[in-house]
């Protein structure tokens, strides 16, 4: 809980596999593997996720440009974030915002 608490309040931070062992006082190849057995997922692929999850709730508040919510989550670029948001949704993140407001508008 400790770790996963610490990923989401540091979304926006560079995490490194070996700061992310270290918090839990672990060496880094030991970390990948508790980490797999515990959340399903590799700590890379974890961490991708979050910061989509995290976007996607930021879009849906509006107001905010697509290129800060890349940044504040952790992406180096609107591209970036824009591409990896696409290949998990399915959608761009302008569509899945769009989207989003349509159905709570029309509900």
């Amino acid at each position: 809980r400790r770790l996963r608490n610490y990923i989401l309040e540091h979304l926006s931070d560079d995490l490194s596999l070996t700061e992310l062992a270290a918090l839990v006082g672990r060496g880094p190849r030991q970390f990948s593997t508790l980490f797999r057995e515990a959340f399903g997922t590799t700590p890379h692929r974890y961490l991708i996720a979050a910061r989509l999850a995290e976007g996607a709730r930021l879009l849906l508040l509006g107001g905010i440009d697509i290129a800060e919510i890349a940044l504040r989550v952790g992406f180096c670029s609107q591209s970036h974030f824009a591409e990896a948001f696409r290949r998990a949704y399915g959608v761009t993140p302008r569509r899945y915002a769009a989207d989003r407001r349509t159905t709570s508008t029309s509900s």
